[in-house]
């Protein structure tokens, strides 16, 4: 959770201002009529409506938005949502989305605070949400809990990817960007008919960059914090008439993802408890442009390699005052890395034991080197039963079931290049009193021995409905709930040496239930004032370190979000002042602590309360026929109320 406050504001008005970066801006309106503020069309609520009727904080971009901005990516996507922040401390592949100071205390989950949709399609983890983007239509930002309608782990808001879908008439698009340190990007796209009714849309791009950093892994050109990716997507439309329609619609995409540009410091501060090593750096760090203190990183370390697949059914069915729809995803992420953990030579002191004279001693390895690997499958299927009429009454009725399984193997290596014959490695905390004798490393794909295994398995069912009213065209009273019962179960593989065979298996069930409650005033002539009380969930797990049995299952994590706002448009729609006001009250938060069974070993716990208070401010204005002007400010003061974080506790205070 960020502890203070969190400012963050953006302008584009020939200059983009967000979080301390200037970044160039077309502001340009690329509509024939300019006349007045475009109006932007969403689905944020699971039904089509106008952004600023709509009665929660909320922000979109179109697609020509995003070409005019340059906007590929996640990373670069929050450079135009006040309020949005990407966490990339364990690198690209590992990126974690904030919003309004609700940050990931927690890495040890696959869950997020802030859930991400592709055309309705839950993502799931961190590993691939970062991924490039492609023929996107519309992205929204819905701030605040969505757990009534999107489920669990819409918990501070949700981030909405909606595709182009084909097109009837044909087109197509070429694009191609340079940059400095080899930047190239090259995008192509397609659409058009393919028999009455049938119409389809492919998409190709490649996007390379080599990296700031001189330091080369074992690909070569690419440096450290680079990185080559190739990506394509493709979609079917089927419609005959209005009654019927379906969209197919699939995402394929290659990373090779080069190492983040980190440094492990030799401590100079504080002692490790039972050992003589340092934990902490007190002097001075070295500055962002300081590339000698990354001369020590072996080159065979990678960084990551990734394959995603992301697949979407989108069917519905227009009937006479409802309709229905049916949304079934399947997304798998195949990601395998490799990193450098002492990333200097000649490497961190490991214990060393003479197998002739049984003497230990301490001896600097060349490198230590660990991987991961995640091969996660995903499979949901939705069913909607929904008002279309235009009547006072609109409803929702839906089900959804959603299976997750990812499969982890945490392999290491030691590279002990420097030892003797007579000499074999202790891989420290691993088995204790086990000497692991592990030789050169020529393939670091190939790894001595696997310090962990564990397979991860999520099944969530839910039934969700919304029902509002509209009294004398104006007043309108919404109420959302959704209840939710999820089984969670570990399957830990142990397979430290010698081998143990033994399956641990734990299995937890959860159940919550997730209201949402909305009271807004239409005043007509574009103004609108709302007020809002919503429960967020993100959902519990377990630990796969855990020392006891007792300190496996961690519970979910909730929150309370209070809420108000207004939209409103000015002068025949040339200016537009958009505020809101939050609260949220959060409990049982997923902290990192130290385990009190086994202080060196961190666990995930419900260890505290917490609150974040703030405002959000979005101003529009046509200042000519061609000139838009827009600012966005947003303030979160996130702090812990009663909570205890051990994760740094080895850093000087």
């Amino acid at each position: 959770m960020s502890k203070g406050l969190a400012h963050q504001g953006l302008l584009a008005a020939g200059l983009l201002i967000a979080s301390g970066a200037l970044v160039p801006v077309l502001a340009q309106e690329s509509s024939a009529d300019a006349a007045e503020l475009e109006e932007i069309v969403i689905t944020a609520r699971l039904r089509t409506e106008i952004l600023q009727e709509a009665p929660i904080s909320v922000s979109a971009l179109r697609a020509e938005d995003l070409e005019r901005t340059g906007v590929q990516d996640l990373r670069a996507l929050t450079e135009q949502f006040a309020g949005l922040q990407l966490d990339t401390t364990g690198g690209r592949a590992y990126a974690t989305p904030v919003i309004r100071g609700l940050s990931q205390v927690s890495r040890i989950d696959d869950e997020n605070n802030v859930s991400m949709f592709v055309d309705g399609i839950y993502i799931a983890g961190r590993d691939g949400i970062d991924s490039s983007l492609l023929d996107i239509e519309r992205v929204e930002v819905v701030r605040g809990p969505q757990s009534a309608l999107y489920g669990r782990n819409s918990y501070a808001g949700a981030i909405n990817y909606v595709t182009r879908r084909p097109s009837e008439t044909f087109g197509g698009n070429v694009q191609a960007i340079l940059g400095s340190d080899s930047k190239i990007r090259g995008q192509l796209s397609l659409t058009g008919p393919i028999a009455d009714g049938l119409s389809y849309r492919v998409g190709f791009a490649s996007d390379a960059w080599k990296g700031t950093y001189d330091n080369e892994t074992v690909r070569g050109d690419l440096r450290i914090g680079g990185y080559e990716s190739t990506f394509a997507s493709g979609a079917l439309r089927f419609s005959r008439s209005d009654a019927f329609e379906a969209n197919l619609s699939a995402y394929y995409a290659k990373d090779d993802l080069g190492p983040s540009p980190q440094v492990m410091f030799v401590g100079n501060c504080e002692i490790a408890p039972m050992n003589t090593k340092a934990l902490a750096n007190c002097g001075e760090y070295p500055s962002f442009d300081d590339t000698t203190d990354l001369s020590g990183y072996d080159p065979r370390a990678f960084g990551v390699d990734r394959e995603i697949l992301r697949t979407a059914l989108n069917l519905t069915w227009k009937f006479d005052g409802f309709g229905l729809t049916s949304l079934t995803g399947y997304n798998t992420l195949d990601s395998f890395s490799l990193v450098d953990w002492d990333r200097q030579y000649p490497g961190l002191p490991f214990a060393v034991r003479n197998t002739t004279t049984g003497a230990i001693t301490s001896v600097n390895l060349a490198s230590l080197l660990s991987g991961g690997s995640n091969k996660i499958e995903e499979l949901s299927q939705e069913l909607r039963l929904q008002s279309t009429d235009e009547s006072p009454l609109q409803w929702i009725v839906g089900a959804s079931w959603y299976d997750f399984s990812n499969d982890t193997p945490g392999p290491a290596a030691i590279d002990t290049t420097p030892l003797s014959a007579n000499q074999v490695a202790l891989f420290a905390g691993v088995l204790p009193g086990a000497f692991t004798p592990i030789g050169a490393v020529a393939d670091p794909r190939r790894f001595g021995f696997e310090f962990s295994h564990s397979e991860k398995l999520t099944r969530t069912w839910a039934a969700f409905g919304a029902l509002s009213y509209t009294f004398a065209d104006s007043l309108t009273a919404r109420a959302e709930l959704r209840y939710a019962e999820e089984t969670k179960e570990l399957r830990q593989l142990n397979t430290i040496q010698p081998p143990v065979t033994a399956t641990i298996v734990s299995e937890k069930t959860f159940s919550f239930v997730t209201p949402r409650f909305t009271l807004d005033y239409n005043f007509g002539e574009g103004k609108l004032l709302y007020a809002s009380a919503a429960k967020g969930v993100k959902a519990g797990g377990f630990n796969s370190a855990a020392p006891t049995p007792a300190e496996l299952p961690f519970d979910p994590e909730e929150n309370w979000t209070y809420e108000i706002g207004a939209k409103t448009d000015w002068f025949n729609r040339r200016l537009r002042l958009n505020a809101s006001l939050f609260q949220v009250k959060m409990d049982g938060i997923q902290i990192t602590n130290p385990s009190p069974n086994a202080p060196a070993t961190f666990i995930t716990a419900n260890a505290g309360t917490g609150t974040s208070e703030g405002l959000e401010l979005e101003i529009a204005a046509k200042a000519t026929e061609k000139l838009r002007v827009t600012l966005a400010y947003s303030l979160a003061d996130a702090k812990f109320d009663r909570a205890r974080d051990g994760s740094l506790r080895s850093y000087p205070s």
